[in-house]
């Protein structure tokens, strides 16, 4: 069951989740969950302070707050957004499990929770926040290892914002790893997450940077220097253009890898 106050707050929820994988500054989008993390936190009452005014237009609907018992899902997905937020902006909070009632202390707990209670949708969310933790720490192994288990649940064929975003991380971790030599069928997967992005592309002009990036991996990945080079160019242009500054940045780091790759095979 989910009241109105919930559904109001899941929506705020989705937004700063665009927010973030949309490239808004991560301090922002923390600060926002720092707010919701307290306000989630209690139960009947607490101290009103400016941050939880900040999140209620000038602290309207407070008073329903007050009253409102939160689901514990959702501060348990929120509790998850944070600890992704973070780990980003190099952040340790020990205080994030304070809003849990003391039930559960840290992932390993909300993952065995969600698998007695087969809940999918939270299993998926602490497998996809291994993921992007993994990812951006350029941990590929650990990041291909969660994106798999992401795969295997039902819920992963239903369409959602994140599906996006872990397909086309994917598609950058297979190509790596074939690069630093772990098999063909890397390749292979690369190829068949770029398919699945170009069609993307025939109905969304907003993933062209992330095809281009994937097409300069895929020419990297065959040795074709030259035009991986004006795809990574490309990507970082497209980027910077619908203001997308972190994967601008991630072309940046991509493309400076495969260069440095290249540089160490031929000092070898």
């Amino acid at each position: 069951r989910c009241g109105d106050v919930d559904s109001a707050m899941i929506a705020l929820c989705l937004d700063w989740r665009c927010q973030f994988f949309g490239g808004n500054k991560l301090s922002v989008v923390h600060s926002n969950y720092v707010a919701y993390m307290k306000i989630v936190g209690v139960r009947y009452s607490f101290k009103v302070d400016d941050s939880l005014h900040a999140l209620t237009s000038d602290g309207l609907g407070l008073q329903c707050i007050q009253k409102t018992k939160y689901s514990k899902e959702l501060s348990i997905q929120g509790v998850l957004r944070k600890i992704n937020l973070d780990e980003l902006i190099g952040v340790f909070d020990d205080d994030n499990f304070l809003s849990l009632d003391g039930t559960v202390y840290d992932v390993a707990q909300i993952l065995a929770h969600a698998k007695s209670a087969k809940n999918v949708q939270l299993i998926e969310g602490v497998h996809l926040t291994h993921f992007l933790s993994a990812f951006w720490m350029g941990d590929f192994v650990m990041a291909l290892e969660s994106v798999k288990l992401i795969s295997a649940l039902p819920s992963s064929k239903m369409p959602k914002l994140q599906t996006i975003y872990y397909t086309f991380y994917r598609g950058i971790v297979s190509y790596r790893l074939f690069r630093e030599g772990n098999g063909e069928h890397f390749l292979t997967e690369g190829d068949e997450i770029l398919r699945t992005v170009q069609a993307w592309r025939q109905k969304c002009e907003h993933v062209e940077n992330k095809l281009l990036l994937l097409e300069a991996e895929c020419f990297a990945s065959r040795c074709n220097r030259n035009l991986a080079q004006e795809k990574y160019e490309a990507s970082i242009r497209s980027a910077r253009d619908h203001g997308f500054v972190h994967e601008q940045g991630l072309a940046y780091e991509v493309s400076f890898l495969d260069g440095l790759v290249l540089l160490l095979v031929i000092l070898i």
